[in-house]
């Protein structure tokens, strides 16, 4: 289906959206950067066919995570993300255990348990692993309301959107980078010679 479907954007955030993509030699338009923000929300929040949320989940040792756990972890001044979904860590589009998630985030000589932070489903604070592997996980929070719901696809559109922008910016940057790669002392304009050389 290719047909556009109009999509109401508060003024503030058309307009500053406009006026980013217009400077962005990205050639990217703003129906472009909202369908990716909203396509990349959809595949973060769509459970896998059939599975059922209450009682799947990844049996990691001796915690069990239950489905739609997130999983994070900062390396080399990065963040990672992984979910849990149905009875897998997914992790860029793959399956992948705790100590594969290290490892691609981060190489070898990472202890997982240390490294990942838990958030389960309904909670909004992450939790080290290895605190809840001393103790029990938290009971799961009770479904959220429409407006919870509403408000947190709100926010993960527009965390979407702002990466969209930074990935924009950051094309941006390198063309800039491109024009001029010489130090300012050597550029041709900062020669000193012509005066070092009078005639006399």
């Amino acid at each position: 289906m290719n047909a556009t479907v109009p999509l109401a954007l508060s003024p503030h955030a058309a307009l500053a959206l406009d006026a980013y993509l217009s400077a962005a030699p990205g050639g990217l338009t703003s129906c472009e950067v909202a369908s990716l923000a909203i396509e990349a929300w959809l595949a973060a929040h769509t459970p896998a066919p059939g599975a059922s949320s209450a009682r799947r989940g990844y049996q990691w040792k001796t915690l069990f995570l239950p489905d739609q756990t997130r999983l994070r972890m900062c390396a080399c001044g990065q963040t990672g993300y992984a979910t849990v979904q149905g009875d897998a860590i997914m992790y860029a589009g793959r399956r992948c255990s705790p100590r594969q998630l290290t490892l691609a985030l981060a190489g070898s000589g990472r202890n997982a348990l240390r490294e990942l932070w838990i958030c389960f489903p309904g909670q909004s604070n992450w939790t080290q692993a290895a605190r809840l592997r001393t103790g029990p996980a938290p009971a799961p929070a009770a479904a959220p309301s429409p407006a919870e719901t509403i408000n947190a696809a709100a926010a993960c559109m527009a965390q979407a959107l702002q990466s969209a922008l930074t990935l924009v910016g950051q094309v941006s940057q390198g063309a800039a980078q491109q024009a001029e790669r010489r130090r300012a002392g050597s550029r041709r304009g900062a020669d000193l010679l012509a005066d070092s050389c009078a005639l006399d």
